[in-house]
């Protein structure tokens, strides 16, 4: 009992200073994503440039928890995590933005979901087509149109709401481009609502027992006055559907698309009184730094080594001379050759094109002569799924499957394409056939 109760402490102390790092409003946008949690001007809890929300939901969810477990800080953990509903939900008096589609003033259009752009009804006969499929009566894209990668990439707004989703969200500006190809900041998916989720559930509890009524309704951040003097009450929550006015330029303009992008609707901002708060950000942050540096080295030059299965090429955020095609400096591995999936991502994988050199087998297993050739990415040992005769001779094990019956050996892919087969070991249960290339996730620089 003694050391559970070390345990509690302990854990409890980690997510309080956790919580502390999420919770410093001092610390102010812009920051290199990824390196510290920083609050936009608007007052979001900003930590990456991939479905920012996402990180930011699981925040709310764990503030929640602790509003009920913490020793001094409950109520300080349940109003941030209201407010941070607050700013995805729409409901702050200076956003008048929604992240969450079909809640909400001015919620998303154009989330990254492939059939979210396409009809919901359609009739038989379907056919191949563009990485899709075109149905009878089907023509061009859009309202209407065929269910095509033409149409994913066309800027008309979602035909299907996805009721409840919830995007990735406004980079370190608050500006959100709503734009179906961004799936950085489009992009919907399970993971994106699960804390959110919770942290929804939570509040609704805590309404109920009237423990948000000292949360108040302002921003998390005052926002700063125009001018010395002092300025005018914040402007009253704008309507769930939005008077346009004039589109506000975002600080890191997105490259050109296929289409133009949608005019957002955002009200205007008002300023709220100053309070007795560290030095607030300018309301528009500097430009972002470059995703990819845009000075280019002379053609020819590598100035970076991509390995596979990662980006080299397409449209970026904050980088102007990024367009659809490979960028300069960016070389692929050995082997591999920068593809293009679509716009806004070109990535390398294996060229088929060059001629490729046989396959070296594989050794032989211990134990005996290969008997079972077998592809790449297939079992080759473990404890579970044995051949009956492993099983039979006692040798399902954590080891490379070898009986006088039953001996397994990796000899590459079966279309031939060169890659060498290696027995892998992945964990007590499970071994399988992998393939010799560069560790996933190493920068190698020439």
């Amino acid at each position: 009992m003694i050391s559970m109760g070390r345990q509690k402490t302990a854990a409890k102390a980690y997510l309080e200073s956790l919580l502390a790092k999420w919770q410093d409003t001092s610390s102010s946008c812009p920051k290199p994503a990824y390196s510290a949690v920083c609050y936009t001007p608007k007052g979001l809890a900003y930590y990456s440039d991939w479905g920012t929300l996402r990180n930011t939901a699981n925040m709310m969810f764990i503030a929640a928890l602790m509003g009920k477990y913490s020793d001094g800080n409950r109520q300080k953990h349940i109003c941030w995590t209201r407010m941070q509903m607050r700013y995805i939900t729409g409901n702050l008096p200076n956003t008048g933005k929604s992240y969450l589609i079909g809640y909400g003033p001015n919620q998303p259009q154009r989330p990254h979901h492939r059939q979210s752009a396409c009809n919901a009804a359609y009739s038989e006969p379907c056919t191949s087509n563009d990485g899709g499929t075109c149905c009878a009566g089907e023509q061009g894209v859009g309202a209407g149109g065929c269910c095509t990668s033409a149409n994913f990439f066309n800027s008309h707004a979602a035909l299907i709401k996805v009721t409840g989703a919830l995007v990735g969200g406004p980079d370190q500006g608050d500006s959100y481009p709503d734009l179906r190809p961004d799936y950085q900041r489009s992009e919907v998916a399970l993971d994106y609502n699960a804390g959110f989720t919770g942290a929804a559930a939570a509040l609704t509890q805590y309404a109920a027992a009237g423990q948000l009524a000292a949360c108040g309704a302002g921003p998390v951040t005052p926002q700063p006055p125009p001018a010395p003097a002092a300025s005018p009450s914040p402007a009253p929550r704008p309507s769930p559907s939005p008077v346009p006015s004039t589109p506000t330029p975002t600080p890191s303009p997105r490259p050109a698309s296929p289409s133009p992008s949608p005019v957002r609707v955002r009200p205007s901002p008002s300023p709220s009184p100053p309070a007795v708060s560290p030095p607030q950000p300018p309301a528009v942050p500097p430009p972002q730094p470059p995703a990819v540096p845009p000075p280019q080295p002379p053609a020819g030059t590598c100035t970076k080594t991509v390995l596979a299965w990662q980006q080299c090429g397409g449209f970026s955020d904050g980088c102007a001379s990024c367009g659809d095609a490979a960028w300069a400096g960016f070389c692929c591995a050995s082997g591999l050759k920068c593809v293009r999936d679509n716009p806004w991502y070109w990535m390398c994988s294996q060229d088929t094109s060059a001629p490729q050199p046989p396959a070296p087998a594989s050794p032989p297993p211990p134990g005996g002569s290969c008997s079972k050739p077998l592809p790449l990415y297939s079992a080759c040992g473990g404890k579970s799924g044995c051949p009956p005769d492993v099983t039979a001779a006692g040798r399902c094990l954590d080891a490379q499957w070898a009986v006088s019956l039953v001996s397994c050996c990796c000899l590459g892919t079966p279309s031939g394409r060169g890659l060498v087969g290696v027995w892998h070991r992945q964990m007590p249960a499970l071994e399988r056939c992998e393939t010799l290339l560069p560790p996933h996730g190493a920068d190698l620089v020439p």
